[in-house]
């Protein structure tokens, strides 16, 4: 990820952040009105988790660095 400052980097992961919870969202939407099987999304929406976890360390640290 390309950022010219630590601020807008911290800005660029926030929104990264959002983007994995809004498809875990969507993920389980779909699977919830019968579009998509649990089954079928279970291993990726368990990827998507690892991502935020990992993406929320990254802004946590970020914004201690930012200010």
């Amino acid at each position: 990820m390309r950022a010219r400052s630590d601020a807008e980097y911290y800005s660029k992961i926030c929104i990264v952040v959002e983007e994995c919870d809004e498809t875990h969202f969507w993920l389980e939407y779909l699977s919830r009105i019968g579009l998509l099987a649990q089954i079928e999304i279970r291993e990726i929406c368990s990827e998507v988790e690892q991502l935020v976890r990992l993406f929320n360390s990254i802004k946590t640290k970020m914004k201690a660095r930012v200010g």
